[in-house]
């Protein structure tokens, strides 16, 4: 496996539409702090199948970013193994090469049959929330064990209602994500419809779901109306969720990530023209944008996308007093992802066992070094689960469980269900309010030497 990323560098760009400037700026002082003294690692860790034996080796290889680009943060990684009850079963060090290392780890032959987790995290991790460690869910058979694994197919799930960029006003026609969640399985089939509260006969809006996390649909609410939304799966299960009540005045930012641009609007009730208003735009921590605006009409403000990499934007907008008065997530270019990937030639494959199978790779002066994977191809691979791509665009960012994450950058990718997914998702890395309040992380382990 060899998948190389665009560097082009995120160059931060600024709009002033009006003649005015904030005379706070809070927010972009304590951006630049955290970026520059807070750097956050992720990890995510390449194993060769899903499913194991008690007693077999589990092989894998671990990535560590910073960012988006490999970390020279950290020059080792733990590799834990817990059972069910968070019981640690055996815990090893392994060293880091620019932010790539690989090993092993021996599962003991008496495990009982079950489901275990793999827990990877650097030492500099340490420093923040314990949601971003890689931890990845194995099975372990054991034709010994008394007690064998029986898939939960019947747990029960709820449904969360989010109108985009956090708000919902009276006569503003506002897109709304559903996302669904469960400590088994979501559905991968179901739908929802809106209604009035006191007419729930009278279907406003109807929908299906994108997949097993998320889907979405628009209305415009009426004042002095009250609104629910049902939602049912395939087997006949139902769940109610109450709407939020529109409020009588507000702002409610539109975003579409187009292949040019991020295209957004500004929609606005009762707001008066004399108030100022600051969007922030960022990327891994990083500003990528920035514009003053007032006078807030239907005007479409375009943030250009050839000077972005793919990744989560994190658009706010803050009143004069530098109040959060909404927030979006998009992802930049989800149609078109900037990969380098090898031009293979000459390539003999067989699946006889113990044959040999060769292949040739296009010289790149642009990579320095390849990985080949091998997976065993009649056992689960993670890799359609949770991939390299999806850690490092998604979920080591967000700490939500999120199944299947993988789907939103494969080949056959649904870009309307990640844009759905992240109306639901909030910005995880850090929150404003607490560092525009200077209350920032206490750095308590630093980055350790090489293992001699």
């Amino acid at each position: 496996m060899n998948i190389s990323f665009s560097q082009k560098p995120l160059i931060a760009l600024s709009l002033i539409v009006a003649p005015f400037y904030f005379s706070q700026n809070k927010a972009e002082e304590a951006l630049k702090k955290f970026e520059q003294n807070y750097p956050q690692e992720k990890i995510h860790l390449l194993l060769s199948k899903k499913n194991y034996v008690a007693g077999e080796n589990l092989w894998f290889t671990s990535f560590v970013f910073d960012g988006y680009s490999p970390s020279t943060i950290s020059t080792n990684v733990f590799v834990e193994l817990y059972d069910q009850n968070k019981k640690q079963i055996s815990k090893k060090i392994y060293p880091l090469i620019n932010g790539k290392g690989s090993g092993s780890i021996t599962l003991p032959a008496d495990l009982k049959e079950d489901v275990y987790y793999i827990r990877a995290y650097t030492t500099w991790m340490g420093n923040f929330s314990d949601d971003f460690n890689e931890i990845l869910p194995i099975t372990v058979y054991n034709p010994s064990s008394p007690e064998k694994l029986e898939k939960n197919t019947s747990a029960p799930w709820n449904a969360a209602v989010f109108p985009e960029s956090g708000t919902f006003v009276d006569g503003i026609n506002t897109k709304f994500a559903v996302r669904l969640q469960s400590k088994g399985e979501t559905p991968a089939n179901w739908n929802g419809f809106v209604t009035e509260i006191q007419d729930s006969r009278n279907k406003i809006v109807s929908f299906k779901g994108f997949d097993q996390n998320t889907g979405c649909f628009n209305f415009t609410p009426l004042a002095g109306k009250k609104y629910q939304l049902t939602v049912e799966d395939g087997k006949g299960n139902k769940q109610t969720v109450n709407l939020p009540e529109a409020a009588s005045s507000g702002i409610n930012l539109q975003v579409q990530s187009q292949s040019d641009a991020v295209k957004f609007v500004l929609k606005a009730k009762n707001i008066s023209q004399n108030n100022k208003y600051k969007i922030i735009g960022t990327i891994n921590n990083q500003l990528v944008y920035k514009a003053n605006v007032s006078n807030i009409s239907d005007k479409v403000y375009s943030i250009p996308t050839n000077q972005l990499v793919n990744g989560i934007l994190n658009l706010t907008v803050f009143d004069e007093s530098e109040n959060i008065v909404a927030q979006r997530l998009c992802f930049v270019q989800p149609q078109s992802l900037k990969l380098k990937q090898p031009s293979l030639k000459g390539t003999s494959l067989s699946l006889k066992p113990r044959d040999s199978n060769s292949f040739n790779i296009n010289n790149d002066s642009s990579i320095s070094s390849y990985l080949v994977s091998v997976t065993d191809n009649e056992s689960e691979n993670p890799e359609n689960e949770n991939s390299l791509l999806s850690t490092l665009w998604l979920t080591g960012d967000l700490s939500s469980k999120i199944y299947y994450p993988a789907q939103y950058f494969s080949e056959n990718r649904n870009t309307d269900a990640l844009d759905a997914l992240l109306i639901s998702e909030k910005w995880s890395r850090f929150n404003w309010q607490t560092i525009m309040s200077g209350n920032f992380p206490v750095i308590k382990y630093k980055p350790e030497s090489y293992l001699s």
